[in-house]
């Protein structure tokens, strides 16, 4: 009688044979250390990796505070480069404050540049508009120019941030919007393009918009241009809104 043992044993686990499969066992098995050790060496070498690697985990919360009042100081240096002794800044010196803060901007836009980075240039940039608007010879229209493209980068990287980021950042630019200077300066509407996007889908932020634009109202006392001006913004968010 032959010796049947052998069919009576369990079948052994076989590896997974698909890439996934394969990626999921070695994951589990592999020591936290030396998987940080491979990724960080890997990174280092291979600049795709790098890229995809930070693209993707640049943004994970770390507990701190947004920090866009280090590129604030950064502005600010910038700034004063091309401040004149009068605390003015000349058409000529306009110009290449203006080449300057763009070429901050560009460095925001790269792919590599981690998403808080990005919004906190940006919202650094917006924070500096009412000062520009004082010292500054703006001929060429700088302010209005520098505006729009900040706003679009805010709008390029606001879908891809963390929900709590989402909504620091939303505050920040309602907090601008509330300051009367960028509707003195005529920077306002840009801003609220941003804010009513953003709370489209989000009844919190549109009741805060709405509660601004109503402290605004009060705000105008006999500024019937003002008050009209608004009134009419506040009408256009709520039809957005509805649509």
């Amino acid at each position: 009688m032959g010796d049947d043992n052998n069919d009576k044993c369990p079948a052994q686990s076989k590896k997974p044979l698909s890439v996934r499969g394969q990626l999921e066992y070695l994951l589990e098995r592999i020591p936290p250390a030396d998987l940080s050790r491979f990724v960080l060496e890997t990174a280092v070498y291979d600049a795709e990796f790098r890229e995809t690697f930070l693209i993707s985990f640049a943004d994970l919360p770390d507990g701190k505070p947004s920090d866009s009042s280090r590129y604030q100081q950064r502005l600010y240096k910038i700034l004063s480069q091309y401040t004149n002794q009068d605390g003015f800044i000349s058409a000529r010196n306009a110009t290449d404050l203006n080449a300057a803060i763009l070429a901050l901007l560009g460095s925001a836009r790269k792919p590599t540049t981690p998403l808080r980075e990005s919004i906190d240039v940006s919202l650094a940039v917006l924070g500096i508009m009412p000062k520009l608007g004082d010292r500054m010879d703006d001929a060429e229209g700088y302010l209005y120019s520098l505006t729009e493209q900040t706003c679009t980068v805010l709008l390029e990287c606001f879908d891809s941030l963390r929900s709590e980021r989402q909504q620091e950042c939303f505050e920040q630019v309602l907090k601008y919007y509330s300051e009367p200077e960028y509707l003195d300066l005529d920077l306002d509407s840009f801003l609220l393009l941003l804010l009513k996007d953003w709370a489209q889908q989000n009844k919190q932020r549109q009741a805060a918009c709405l509660q601004v634009q109503e402290a605004m109202l009060d705000d105008c006392k006999d500024d019937q241009w003002r008050k009209s001006y608004l009134i009419e913004q506040t009408n256009e968010l709520l039809m957005y809104w509805k649509a």
